[in-house]
């Protein structure tokens, strides 16, 4: 017994490619174009739309030059005289304070005798916002 032949690809796409005797039957006539742009005038019309662009382009007006002299003249702005600051914690006095610095926080609280400044979060200090005095033994 002999095996059947197995068609290749190369076979399989011969087979598809080769004329089927129906091609006259696939011809279509397409309508004619209801536009019809010459080479020639195609071309003009792209000149003239490229040299518009370019004239827009060379002569528009430029970007306005920064004025560098009015921020140089302006006077630096000094801080605030003053800065509000919330006291909370282990003071006799909690709430928003009032102040020159806020380094100034625990001392015009009035801090008692429970408070521990020692472990006191000093960052906290320097900036504005609330300052927490700890208790003895207790974390920040």
């Amino acid at each position: 017994m002999s095996r059947p032949h197995r068609p290749t690809g190369t076979d399989r796409i011969t087979e598809l490619l080769r004329p089927t005797g129906e091609e006259d039957r696939l011809a279509v006539e397409f309508p004619p174009p209801r536009v019809r742009v010459e080479p020639l005038h195609a071309a003009l019309a792209v000149a003239v739309v490229l040299a518009l662009v370019a004239g827009w382009a060379l002569l528009r007006p430029g970007a306005p030059e920064p004025q560098w002299d009015t921020a140089a003249a302006q006077a630096p702005q000094a801080p605030p005289a003053q800065v509000v600051v919330s006291v909370v914690g282990e003071v006799a006095n909690p709430g928003l304070v009032t102040l020159e610095r806020v380094r100034h926080a625990p001392t015009s609280s009035q801090s008692t005798r429970r408070s521990y400044l020692s472990t006191a979060n000093r960052s906290t200090f320097r900036r504005s916002g609330p300052c927490r005095l700890p208790r003895p033994g207790s974390r920040q």
